[in-house]
């Protein structure tokens, strides 16, 4: 497949691992500030941060998989995972 779809699909990756950090850390943040018993307004700020980082994540995941049915094929999940190509050894037969 060509390199272009290669591409497009990681940044799609990468954008859902952002999304996951940033909605981890949003949670951290929430915890912090009901337990530092801050105001009800900065609480309920983080938490509607939170359900539009889900909703985001959610519709970047679809977006990706969408994608990656459409234009990738089994064999480039390797290339968009950056691990190396599996060579196909020859067939000896010799050894059965």
């Amino acid at each position: 497949m060509s390199q272009y779809h290669i591409n497009k699909a990681k940044k799609l990756q990468d954008q859902i691992l952002e999304l996951q950090h940033d909605i981890k850390l949003n949670a951290n943040a929430i915890q912090a500030n009901k337990a530092a018993k801050s105001g009800k307004h900065i609480v309920e700020e983080l938490e509607a941060k939170d359900k539009k980082l889900k909703k985001k994540l959610e519709k970047t995941t679809k977006k990706f998989y969408s994608y990656a049915d459409a234009n990738l094929k089994i064999s480039d999940l390797s290339k968009l995972n950056g691990l190396p190509e599996e060579e196909e050894e020859p067939y000896d037969e010799d050894y059965y």
